[in-house]
């Protein structure tokens, strides 16, 4: 199953982010068989590219544009091949 590793952008740090802040999430991932789908997730909840609330997914990259406070918690990042589905360890954003 995909191994599968959430990373913040450069010169964040995510347990301080100020409300109206860009954040950026990359996720690395290594599988073999290819992995077949990619997601993000907020809270166990999927994360869907959504333009009017700011919310971008892109490839391997969750762009959260102007976050506000209700976007605080855990994140994470996976992957689904032929062999199953592996999940990142989380990343706890704290939005001041």
């Amino acid at each position: 199953r995909p191994i599968t590793t959430l990373r913040v952008g450069l010169q964040l740090n995510p347990s301080s982010v100020r409300e109206g802040s860009d954040v950026f999430f990359e996720c690395s991932i290594q599988a073999n068989p290819p992995m077949t789908a990619m997601f993000f997730l907020h809270k166990n909840e999927t994360i869907h590219h959504n333009v009017s609330a700011r919310v971008i997914v892109s490839n391997q990259t969750l762009v959260l544009q102007s976050v506000a406070r209700q976007q605080t918690g855990p994140y994470r990042c996976g992957a689904r091949n032929s062999v199953g589905v592996g999940v990142s360890e989380p990343i706890i954003l704290h939005v001041l």
